[in-house]
Parts: structure tokens; C-alpha cells; sequence
């Protein structure tokens, strides 16, 4: 399956879904009003099929860190760490909730 290959400084990661996204995500990040300044790189992904969340990595980088991205045919990612989608009775409760929180907002406007 078509996917990359990250090299971060010595650190190899190979990832790759068979069906849904995998990204890889370098941020640099200044806000002076929050008083923040980092650099971090993120590689996740998403099975699309069981919308279950994939983490390979997700870390602070400073000057010098060199990062390296290959496209390339991957027979076997790197193990990520994996976080199971919630359930259907969860995610209906969510939804519920949401539009509950929703309507007080909108009714204490008086828009409805």
C-alpha cells in the first residue's frame, strides 16, 4: 500500500492504511499573546471503514531536527497507537447533548 516513510533525526516510521488517511502534519506555531512558541510534528491517520484513530507520533521538534518523507510502497507501517471509535450509543448521546446545549444557547438569545 502506498504510503511514507518519515525519518525523524535517527527515528524511522513507516505509515500507511489500507483503506482510509494517513497525514503527516509539521506545525510551527508563535502566538505572543498566549506566550506560545513550539515547532511539533504529528503523523496520525483514520480507518475510514471503523473510524478508528491512529497515532504514530506526535512530538516537539527544535533548530536542527532534520525530517525526512519518502513516498513509497509500505508493506508493514510502524505499530501506531490506536484509539477504538466510540460506540453508536455513545455518539448518539453526544448528539443529543450537543443539541441540547445548542438549543439553551439559541433560546437564552431568543432566537428560538
Amino acid at each position: 500500500m502506498i504510503g511514507f516513510e518519515v525519518k525523524i533525526n535517527d527515528q524511522l516510521i513507516e505509515v500507511a492504511l489500507e483503506d482510509g488517511v494517513a497525514s503527516v502534519i509539521l506545525n510551527r506555531i508563535k502566538i505572543k499573546k498566549q506566550d506560545r512558541d513550539e515547532i511539533c510534528l504529528d503523523i496520525s491517520g483514520l480507518n475510514t471503514e471503523t473510524e478508528d484513530r491512529y497515532k504514530w507520533a506526535a512530538q516537539d521538534l527544535k533548530v536542527g531536527d532534520t525530517i525526512n518523507i519518502l513516498v513509497k510502497d509500505v508493506s508493514q507501517h510502524s505499530l501506531p497507537e490506536i484509539k477504538k471509535s466510540d460506540s453508536e450509543e455513545t455518539k448518539n448521546a453526544n448528539k443529543v447533548k450537543y443539541f441540547h446545549t445548542l438549543q439553551k444557547e439559541l433560546t437564552e438569545k431568543g432566537l428560538i
